[in-house]
């Protein structure tokens, strides 16, 4: 009989792996609307980002009337934003998932451009009581990985295509498992690039914003179909935009543009409070909520994730 996480996993890595997966990923502000105002700190090319979850508060994924808990999340890395390449280095991004039912760690430096999958280089190790010894996944390219598994002696390696990876459910249950945290690092890491993606927009319309006030500023998504809102909340009561202010950004059908592969459509709202702001050295960051953010691909009938919860991020230049 199967272990129930393993019958959860079974069912939502599927879609966790393909709603994560990408190609370009954009810039914050999309080349689109006025310019940003100039009392904003000037953002750097190259951003340092870190956090994790807050007070230990799961963040909830769910898929296809199924559920994954994501009981600890920490992350730290950079992006430059003219190349939009994400790095993370070893040993600073891990997480858990269902309390301890599966742990995975970035244990050799990853790094690719976009939204990932694939990524161009990196190791994520995993261990779970599902199988002894631990299992990891090597990015040999962007289009081949290597899964290994310390469970055999020697060490079992076998190499799938990226494709086989992220698309089909593989036959033991360390392959498995290896996917399902593959399958929730890149959901977690995906959820900080939508949320640098706000502050990026933030602080290069943060005039625009101040002055919309409850009525927030709206663009259209990619190809014009659907949108993003932002609004403004003057948490702090001083009548500028600045620290201690508050932000909430609502997603309406709105497109995401991966070049090369299937593109998304998010629905629901990304929260920012607590907002931190630093002209010299340069920081921003807050808490950021994930409200029913909905996932949905736009060329795969069915296929859609929700994230519910919360984490704190820092970012400051490099």
């Amino acid at each position: 009989m199967r272990h129930p996480w393993k019958l959860v996993a079974s069912a939502i890595v599927l879609a966790v792996l393909q709603a994560c997966g990408g190609g370009g990923g954009g810039d914050g502000g999309d080349g689109n609307g006025a310019p940003g105002d100039d009392s904003a700190p000037t953002m750097p090319t190259t951003l340092a980002f870190s956090g994790g979850l807050i007070d230990g508060v799961p963040m909830a994924v769910s898929a296809a009337g199924q559920s994954l808990s994501v009981t600890s999340f920490g992350f730290k890395g950079t992006w430059d934003r003219t190349a939009n390449r994400y790095t993370l280095p070893a040993n600073e991004t891990f997480l858990s998932v269902n309390s301890e039912a599966l742990g995975a760690r970035v244990t050799a430096a990853a790094s690719w451009v976009g939204f990932a999958p694939p990524v161009e280089s990196g190791t994520l190790s995993a261990q779970s009581p599902l199988f002894t010894g631990i299992a990891a996944m090597t990015a040999l390219s962007d289009t081949q990985v290597q899964l290994s598994w310390t469970g055999t002696t020697p060490t079992t390696t076998v190499n799938y295509s990226w494709d086989t990876f992220l698309n089909e459910l593989l036959p033991t249950d360390w392959e498995i498992g290896i996917q399902a945290a593959f399958g929730a690092a890149a959901h977690g890491v995906e959820k900080v690039q939508f949320a640098l993606d706000q502050f990026v927009f933030i602080n290069t319309y943060d005039a625009q914003l101040a002055t919309a006030g409850a009525a927030g500023v709206t663009q259209a998504c990619a190809g014009g179909a659907g949108t993003r809102k932002v609004v403004w909340s003057d948490t702090n009561g001083d009548g500028a935009l600045g620290p201690g202010d508050g932000f909430s950004v609502t997603f309406a059908s709105c497109r995401i543009d991966m070049p090369g592969d299937i593109d998304q459509v998010l629905d629901g709202q990304i929260v920012i409070s607590g907002y931190i702001e630093n002209s010299s050295p340069f920081s921003v960051g807050g808490r950021v909520d994930f409200v029913g953010l909905r996932q949905a691909e736009t060329d795969v009938q069915g296929i859609s994730l929700s994230t519910t919860g919360s984490m704190q991020l820092f970012i400051s230049g490099v």
